[in-house]
């Protein structure tokens, strides 16, 4: 799935619920514990127009990358 290339297909997103989500997740799956990860978010979420499964992947990237900075 990760290797195809795959047509985007943008749909509005909800912005807070999506990052808590993700943030969640991926932190049930962390490599370990050593560095918290807190996520601030303003009060009213935004509605963007994503393709969600592009977004989830560059915050997972994301999430990972840092978390490897900090771990070191």
């Amino acid at each position: 799935l990760y290797s195809r290339r795959v047509q985007p297909e943008p749909a509005r997103l909800n912005v807070n619920p999506f990052l808590e989500a993700v943030v969640r997740e991926w932190q049930s799956h962390a490599p370990t514990p050593l560095v918290p990860v807190s996520v601030t978010l303003p009060t009213i979420s935004p509605r963007v127009n994503a393709d969600v499964f592009q977004i989830e992947q560059v915050l997972r990237h994301l999430l990972d990358h840092a978390h490897r900075a900090l771990a070191n």
